[in-house]
């Protein structure tokens, strides 16, 4: 596996566990994310929880379909689960300008780690 590959699925793996504990902290009406003031399509911090924790069980799948035998197929949900969550976090760079663009940014690595390797995603699994 090429390095930037396997930084990409460690970073899936980073962002997936941050996820869960944005979910759960969504879940709990914590204001550490985003203040109340700040409202992102009427402020359901549920159904945020619910996308995030979609997202952290798609990254968690994708890497370990990188790491396994279905090379394709984890770099299909790791593209997919790149871009989602850059637009995710896109939402809430009014709310936590640190945050989004760190995300966003990370994101971007991992597009970039998946898509400068076609070689390796060409060559069958072993």
């Amino acid at each position: 596996m090429p390095p930037r590959v396997e930084f990409a699925s460690v970073m899936m793996v980073l962002l997936g566990t941050f996820l869960v504990i944005a979910a759960v902290t969504e879940w709990a009406g914590s204001s550490w994310l985003s203040p109340r003031a700040f409202a992102v399509f009427g402020s359901a911090h549920a159904w945020w929880g619910v996308l995030d924790l979609v997202l952290a069980l798609l990254a968690f799948y994708a890497a370990w379909a990188l790491n396994g035998r279905q090379r394709v197929t984890g770099r299909l949900l790791a593209l997919a689960f790149a871009v989602v969550s850059a637009v995710r976090w896109m939402f809430f760079i009014p709310s936590a300008p640190v945050l989004g663009v760190l995300v966003v940014a990370i994101d971007a690595v991992i597009v970039w780690g998946l898509t400068s390797a076609r070689e390796w995603f060409a060559q069958p699994s072993v």
